[in-house]
């Protein structure tokens, strides 16, 4: 009753390509030893500011999630930490940014969760070891239009086990 790579995911050739954004890429062959599956443990995504959406069809996700099914079909139970930031520039959005951040982790969480189970991964067979939301980052100076300065405290970062 495992599940099998090959059964459970649609390969385009776009996923065959590595991504530069994550520290991690591992190449795992399918059981019919035809094709690559692009796995990674880690995942990363910078915001602009005031949003908090993951991108499902993101290649370094679709890593993740590639990953996660390998763990599952190992017989081991995914366990997963998220980390999501917001940086100190004030957002009228939500009330305060650790609100913001709470919503990037919240989001994320739901979205993975309901990716796990479309691929067959029982929600018993993951949880949900460490959460963190933050505010971080340099103070606000009134200067939001310098992207640059507080964008890299603006993610959410996904590791699974």
């Amino acid at each position: 009753n495992r599940l099998i790579i090959s059964d459970t995911l649609l390969i385009e050739k776009d996923d065959l390509v590595a991504n530069e954004n994550t520290n991690t890429n591992n190449t795992n062959t399918n059981q019919n030893n035809t094709s690559t599956v692009k796995t990674t443990d880690k995942f990363k995504q910078t915001f602009d500011y005031k949003l908090t959406q993951i991108n499902p069809t993101n290649k370094d996700f679709i890593a993740l999630l590639n990953k996660a099914l390998e763990i599952a079909n190992a017989g081991k139970t995914i366990e997963i930490t998220i980390e999501a930031s917001a940086s100190n520039v004030p957002v009228t959005t939500f009330s305060n940014n650790q609100l913001l951040a709470k919503s990037r982790l919240e989001e994320a969480k739901k979205l993975l969760s309901n990716q796990l189970i479309a691929k067959g991964i029982k929600a018993t067979s993951f949880k949900f070891i460490d959460e963190k939301s933050l505010v971080q980052g340099p103070d606000f100076e009134n200067d939001a239009s310098d992207i640059n300065k507080y964008k890299p405290y603006q993610y959410i970062f996904i590791q699974i086990k």
